[in-house]
């Protein structure tokens, strides 16, 4: 058993069944970069298309277990992948040298592998929705927390203003 460190998927072909191919093979078992050097802004917004088509087929998510991430020069706007510029802005949690892992390593990481696997059969579409849902009802309690804070403030100075 490896520890999940961060690897190049090199891809030949972008068309929707050789991409499907290819993706089965590797998404899932470890974080991935795809980098895309020497395309345009379409033709890398396509291909961020087709892979995000790619994945919902096979109903992986991009970020769980393990993060697809793609690495080019151009923003690309509305991507389910988080955009790197070059390979050192990757997380640096994933850049890691093989040692002999100790026994209690091994055991966290047999763990985290058994969980990876747990994930993966859960619908993650409808745990992110719930979770955005979730959310978002927070920050509107935050709002409402801190606008009754204001209007706490407000009383208390007009109070102190009545006293004198």
């Amino acid at each position: 058993m490896k520890v999940p460190s961060i690897e190049e998927l090199k891809i030949e072909k972008f068309e929707l069944t050789d991409l499907i191919a290819q993706l089965k093979k590797k998404v899932g078992t470890g974080p991935l970069f795809i980098k895309l050097d020497r395309k345009t802004y379409n033709e890398a917004t396509k291909i961020v298309d087709q892979l995000s088509k790619a994945l919902s087929a096979l109903r992986v998510d991009p970020h769980f277990p393990y993060p697809i991430y793609i690495i080019t020069e151009h923003d690309i706007i509305m991507s389910p992948f988080s955009i790197f510029s070059d390979e050192e802005q990757l997380p640096n949690h994933f850049k890691i040298k093989s040692n002999r892992l100790k026994n209690k390593e091994i055991s966290l990481l047999q763990k985290s592998t058994i969980l990876a696997k747990r994930v993966s059969n859960h619908n993650i579409e409808d745990i992110t929705n719930d979770l955005n849902i979730a959310v978002n009802n927070q920050r509107a309690l935050r709002d409402l927390v801190k606008e009754n804070l204001y209007y706490e403030k407000m009383l208390k100075n007009l109070e102190k203003e009545k006293r004198k």
